[in-house]
């Protein structure tokens, strides 16, 4: 082909007519503009299926990871308003005209170690919810993000602003909640597993003799009220997280939806 077109430009000058040849030249040149135009174009679209592509996978990712956050807020919003219920119950006891010092002892004694399933005894929850941000991290970092659209990017980045925001918020009520359990099963023979004690109930008992009760008690009511004021805090911010990690999700499968969109249409089309 090169020759062919090479061939004609110089017959043309061999025949003097200049005036034909300089038309031809720039026929020539403005079909290889159109060809570097037209290459440019292929280019761009390939690349930009590429990038389309792989936000939708990252999409994917980042929902698979909120579904995980989403089962994990469920789980500590139930756990803290179980624990609140078995408060309840524990003050109900105790504000009964029967209750007593000897009454608050017993239920130190059987709940000791949080861990016995009757409806008066506590439970802990002193462990924070696991935020799984690793794969918007990833995005974030690689500089990936900046292939979203501006309005999916500022939703994104806003809502793992805030997700991070009361992360900390959470951990601090665990913090302070730690702290008290702390303060308290310093007082008494702690057991966390009284069912498959390995020590000598008679010990046991003597240990349980020995034991401070005022101090005991008087902690073991202040871990009531603090651990119930603060699930209280642990629900409302949990809700919200859950509210919003739902929402979140959501949007990212509208988004993944939108994008497959043409794709199906573009195979119908070819199907037709």
């Amino acid at each position: 082909m090169i020759k062919f077109f090479r061939h004609i430009r110089q017959r043309m000058v061999l025949e003097n007519r200049i005036t034909k040849y300089l038309l031809y030249a720039i026929g020539e040149i403005f079909l290889v503009v159109i060809g570097i135009l037209i290459a440019l174009q292929v280019n761009s679209w390939n690349q930009g299926r590429k990038d389309s592509e792989l936000v939708r996978i990252r999409l994917s990712e980042l929902v698979q990871d909120l579904e995980l956050d989403r089962s994990h807020f469920k789980y500590h919003l139930d756990l803290a308003s179980e624990e609140n219920h078995r408060i309840d119950s524990i003050l109900a006891l105790l504000g009964a005209e029967t209750a007593d010092q000897d009454v608050l002892m017993g239920m130190i004694r059987q709940g000791s170690g949080f861990t016995i399933r009757k409806p008066w005894v506590m439970i802990a929850t002193t462990e924070s919810p696991q935020l799984h941000d690793k794969t918007f991290l990833s995005i974030q970092y690689s500089g990936q993000l900046a292939l979203f659209d501006n309005e999916l990017q500022q939703s994104i980045g806003s809502f793992y602003s805030y997700h991070q925001k009361y992360s900390l918020m959470i951990e601090e009520i665990i913090k302070v909640k730690n702290t008290i359990h702390s303060d308290f099963v310093r007082t008494i023979p702690y057991n966390p597993n009284p069912s498959s004690s390995e020590l000598n109930p008679h010990l046991m008992e003597q240990l349980w003799r020995n034991v401070d009760q005022a101090q005991a008690q008087n902690r073991f009511i202040t871990l009531l009220n603090t651990f119930h004021e603060l699930n209280l805090k642990s629900i409302f911010f949990n809700t919200i997280r859950l509210e919003k990690t739902l929402v979140m999700i959501d949007e990212m499968n509208s988004a993944i939806r939108t994008m497959s969109e043409p794709e199906v249409d573009q195979h119908e089309a070819l199907t037709q």
